[in-house]
């Protein structure tokens, strides 16, 4: 139970982080069509983020982004080790980032067809 709670605690910590530092201020929401995530996906996955809106697709990248760092922080709470969390949170974090976005490719491929 107390996984539960530390994984909702962390993910509505990490979206509101992401909400109010990047999808309130302009400056910022019109920076991220050049960073990371939606480079990964134009390029990857050929998607035309012109013709996504520029607050859904920071919403969806902020939910993204939450549901990977509060779902590693759930799996490494449950080791002991330090050395062991280090290594399985690495691994946990770059498989959560490749299938997420994945999702996230094909699913605005799939509405792009629309």
């Amino acid at each position: 139970m107390l996984e539960v709670i530390l994984f909702f605690i962390s993910f509505s910590l990490v979206y509101l982080i992401y909400y109010l530092f990047v999808i309130r201020r302009e400056k910022k929401l019109k920076k991220l069509l050049t960073s990371t995530e939606c480079l990964y996906l134009k390029v990857r996955y050929k998607v035309n983020l012109e013709k996504i809106e520029l607050k859904t697709l920071a919403n969806h990248i902020a939910i993204v982004n939450s549901f990977i760092m509060a779902t590693t922080v759930l799996i490494i709470s449950v080791i002991d080790n330090w050395l062991l969390k280090f290594v399985c949170g690495f691994f946990v974090l770059m498989l959560l980032i490749l299938i997420s976005y994945h999702l996230l490719g094909t699913y605005y491929k799939k509405k792009e067809k629309r």
